[in-house]
């Protein structure tokens, strides 16, 4: 699992030992984490944070793998 957050911090300009300390203290490396107040996984999201600055890229990426696949099919 710290590979994949590795590959997540890089990917987006993050020193990954600071992303991977993040973890740590949040949610100890629990992708079950969830803390009195709601939030959830291993760096803490409030659901309703994740549905609003997220949904938008959900669905961007759910178009795309649709047109990939479709074109795909195509060929």
């Amino acid at each position: 699992m710290q590979f994949l957050a590795t590959q997540a911090a890089n990917r987006h300009g993050i020193d990954h030992r600071l992303f991977h300390a993040l973890i740590k203290h949040e949610s100890a490396w629990d992708p079950d984490a969830l803390s009195p107040k709601g939030a959830r996984g291993l760096t803490q999201i409030m659901p309703r944070t994740g549905e609003t600055e997220f949904h938008a890229k959900v669905l961007r990426a759910k178009l795309l793998r649709g047109m990939w696949f479709g074109t795909r099919a195509f060929i």
